[in-house]
């Protein structure tokens, strides 16, 4: 699993429903939809963000000890890429601009955010370069019934990663074989 700070993140996220959970919703927000005022977009493509690691990805938990990263990145198409986990993200310590362009962000995703609830055998492919994704607060039962997804995390281009993978490969092998 990869988080917005990683450089190695996912191209692609999917999510597969095996058991739904009807007060439980994935909630998407692609970034192109996101109503980013002009005078923030500038600030939020700088590296001027500490996107922090959480305890289970190794970190410490808390956004200032992450990676100084920026948020967005337009490409001149008209294409935008985020990466922003608004629970472990702070501005750069005393960037003011930085931390009103944060601001401005969060207030903004709930405008472009549409919410999906996944039924028994869906499967939702997120575009993880372009899309923040969450899930909605719902009251977990404890019983065997609760809602459950598996996930995986795809990746368009493994020599990305090659210097870091390490003896285990990542690609199955599916040249045809005779059995006697």
């Amino acid at each position: 699993m990869t988080s917005s700070w990683d450089p190695l993140r996912a191209d692609y996220i999917g999510l597969l429903c095996v058991r739904s959970d009807p007060t439980a919703q994935t909630v998407l927000a692609h970034a192109a939809a996101i109503p980013i005022a002009s005078q923030w977009r500038d600030c939020l493509t700088q590296p001027r963000f500490h996107l922090g690691v959480d305890l289970a990805s190794g970190g410490s938990g808390r956004p200032e000890d992450g990676p100084l990263l920026p948020i967005l990145k337009c490409e001149p198409n008209g294409d935008v890429e985020i990466r922003v986990d608004t629970d472990q993200v702070v501005a750069a310590q005393g960037d003011k601009l930085a931390a009103q362009a944060l601001a401005h962000l969060c207030e903004a995703i709930p405008a472009a955010a549409c919410h999906v609830t996944l039924d028994r055998g869906d499967l939702l492919i997120i575009d993880n370069l372009r899309t923040l994704h969450a899930r909605t607060a719902y009251e977990p039962r404890f019983d065997g019934t609760d809602r459950w997804l598996q996930r995986v995390s795809i990746t368009t281009d493994l020599d990305r990663s090659s210097a870091v993978r390490t003896r285990y490969r990542r690609v199955i092998d599916n040249t045809p074989r005779l059995f006697n």
